[in-house]
């Protein structure tokens, strides 16, 4: 029966990921933890049948799959702020800080890759149109103003309640959740209090969608991310 098991692990290990992992110890059940190597990359990791069934494994190959290239994060860089800053260090990854040059006022800045995705420009030319009145950093204030309106967050506590709270591409349910906007926020503010305009993801599910697909997304993007997620446990309904 024991030697079963190992099989049958085995036989759907290989269903699930071909040619991908080798199982270097004897699996005596479903909560059996055991060593498995990668035959990509020789890394060594500690899994159970249950992660290996969902196909979660080498972490090696998946953060080398999911993060950005340098100059992949040049190329959006320059699409979404037109040449007008320039990426001074190497791009690790979308949190982790590196300097940046204004090319316009050659002021040199530290901040997070994210930030510039985002569509962040150089502060001090922020400041100097502030300065003059024709800096439209009113788009932030009302933006935020929204956001932490009594409105915004019943519309985000009944996308959670419709969703029971529960994140429709990994399942995860419980606290560290967001409300994502499907047409964004930004781009499409007559379906900012729309239910039907939001889903529920998990941070982390969340901050993945939009390193692909950067802040201004609509339903083409997100529907063609969400075929792309074979962990997606909740069927979309639109």
């Amino acid at each position: 029966m024991r030697r079963d098991f190992h099989n049958n692990l085995i036989k759907k290990v290989e269903e699930i990921s071909p040619n991908k992992y080798t199982i270097l110890d004897h699996y005596n059940g479903f909560k059996t933890k055991i060593r498995v190597q990668c035959n990509t990359c020789g890394h060594i990791f500690i899994s159970n049948a249950r992660n290996l069934y969902r196909g979660l494994g080498c972490f090696p190959c998946s953060v080398k799959r999911k993060t950005f290239s340098h100059e992949l994060f040049l190329s959006k860089v320059k699409d979404i702020h037109n040449s007008r800053i320039k990426v001074l260090d190497v791009y690790i990854n979308a949190r982790f800080p590196i300097n940046f040059q204004c090319n316009t006022c050659l002021t040199i800045w530290k901040t997070k890759p994210e930030h510039i995705l985002a569509g962040h420009a150089c502060p001090h030319c922020c400041r100097a149109k502030e300065k003059s009145g024709t800096w439209q950093g009113g788009k932030t204030s009302e933006s935020l103003t929204i956001r932490h309106s009594k409105k915004y967050k019943d519309w985000r506590s009944e996308i959670f309640i419709r969703d029971n709270y529960t994140c429709i591409v990994c399942g995860k349910r419980g606290k560290k959740l967001a409300a994502h906007h499907i047409d964004c926020f930004s781009k499409y503010p007559q379906k900012r209090f729309d239910l039907d305009n939001g889903i529920t993801l998990c941070e982390k599910d969340h901050s993945k969608y939009h390193m692909d697909y950067g802040y201004t997304n609509d339903l083409v993007q997100f529907n063609s991310w969400l075929k792309q997620q074979t962990t997606s446990v909740i069927p979309f309904r639109v």
